[in-house]
């Protein structure tokens, strides 16, 4: 069986040489394994036509909010649309944080102890059905969370 192998090289592109340097030795490996007709053959040269050498890429530089090339463009209402949006959710997620924060700091344990011993004599029902309702037995089993709601609720009572 014979095969006919035909490869051609850019001589100076080191990476091809390099690679069929290395293919040709391992056939030469092989010829001293089994019997192959091995006589390489040096391939007529073309004529290089002149080409320019080619620029290396430099990145395409764009402004803030541009998109990359291959994106669909938005509209610059689009865009700021989008920033107002984010801006007014981070302002009201900072809001939702000091109102908790607030209402963390001003109500603690020893507050709602003292007002439970006051209302507790007439109101022992419903502070009971409350702390239940927030998932605790007692003052002492109610999450911090809770601390704002129970007060305002203690707060309520007559």
């Amino acid at each position: 069986m014979m095969i006919k192998l035909k490869i051609e090289l850019d001589a100076g592109n080191a990476q091809q040489m390099e690679a069929a340097s290395v293919f040709f030795s391992r056939l030469a490996a092989l010829k001293d394994q089994r019997t192959i007709n091995f006589e390489p053959q040096e391939a007529p040269v073309k004529e290089k036509t002149e080409t320019p050498a080619e620029e290396p890429e430099t990145p395409e530089v764009r402004k803030p909010g541009e998109p990359s090339p291959g994106k669909s463009r938005r509209t610059k209402a689009e865009i700021q649309e989008d920033e107002e949006r984010e801006q007014k959710e981070q302002e009201e997620q900072e809001e939702q944080e000091e109102e908790q924060e607030e209402q963390d700091s001003s109500v603690n344990i020893d507050d709602l102890r003292a007002i439970v011993s006051k209302k507790a004599n007439t109101h022992r029902t419903d502070i009971k059905k409350k702390l239940t309702e927030l998932g605790a037995n007692n003052i002492s089993g109610l999450e911090k969370k809770h601390f704002p709601d129970f007060y305002e609720f203690l707060e309520a009572l007559k």
